[in-house]
């Protein structure tokens, strides 16, 4: 696939599918959405700390502990208990992340329009 150019424009459509890496935990298996998700998930609950507060949780449920900083946060994930301030902040976590097929980088649905840039594309809603 080419870039895109006056004469030949690209629908970004048809160069940005959801990335077809394994997002699964290997430790428990456990689905989680995004790459973030399950670093954050490896971090809090197979490694113990929680970084809202930088504190190692080895002896406390990483759901219970997660729900200590729930005031400041009032949406959490419950595949890797990460806090969110809104509901936007959560949809955005739990989207696959895209995939270009034109670099094969893979990115963030939020990054979409800042990675078209890079091939002078530009987003036009999707």
């Amino acid at each position: 696939m080419s870039h895109a150019t006056a004469q030949n424009p690209v629908d970004p459509k048809d160069i940005l599918i959801e990335d077809p890496s394994e997002t699964d935990c290997n430790v428990c298996g456990k689905q989680c959405p995004s790459k973030q998700c399950l670093e954050r998930h490896m971090c809090l609950v197979h490694n113990g700390y929680c970084d809202v507060c930088n504190q190692r949780i080895d002896n406390e449920d990483a759901e219970a502990h997660g729900l200590k900083h729930n005031g400041l946060k009032p949406v959490q994930c419950d595949t890797c208990f990460k806090l969110f301030s809104s509901r936007s902040g959560f949809v955005n976590h739990v989207t696959k992340d895209l995939m270009c097929l034109l670099c094969n980088k893979t990115f963030t649905v939020t990054s979409r329009a800042k990675h078209l840039r890079l091939h002078n594309m530009r987003l036009h809603y999707i």
